[in-house]
C-alpha cells in the first residue's frame, strides 16, 4: 500500500465564497493533480467561525511537496492574492488499515 499525504491549502480572503473558492482555486489544483497522476485523493473544505477558509486534502506521496507549494502560490497569484496561502502543514502518513 502506499503512503499518503495530508496538506492544508489556505485561501487567504474571507471575503471569498466557499463556491468562489471551489470554481477559481479547488478545481484547477485537483485538475493539476490529475494530471500528475494522482488519481486518488480525497478533500474537505473548513470554514472556521474565527480563521481562514482552508482544505485539507489527502493524496499519494508521490507528488512533491515543493511542486503543490508552488501550484497553489500560482493559482492564488492568478486570483490576485498573495503567497500568504502557501501550504501551511504538509506531513506523511501511514495509511491505517480498515478492519
Amino acid at each position: 500500500m502506499n503512503n499518503l499525504a495530508i496538506c492544508i491549502l489556505v485561501i487567504p480572503d474571507k471575503k471569498l465564497t466557499a463556491s468562489e473558492s471551489y470554481n477559481s482555486l479547488l478545481s484547477p489544483f485537483l485538475q493539476w493533480l490529475t494530471s500528475k497522476e494522482a488519481y486518488l485523493f480525497s478533500w474537505k473544505l473548513e470554514v472556521p467561525a474565527k480563521g481562514v477558509m482552508h482544505y485539507h486534502i489527502s493524496l499519494p506521496h508521490k507528488v512533491d511537496p515543493k511542486e503543490i507549494r508552488e501550484k497553489w502560490t500560482e493559482l492564488l497569484t492568478k486570483k490576485g492574492f498573495n503567497s500568504m496561502g502557501d501550504i501551511m502543514d504538509y506531513k506523511i502518513k501511514k495509511p491505517r488499515q480498515c478492519q
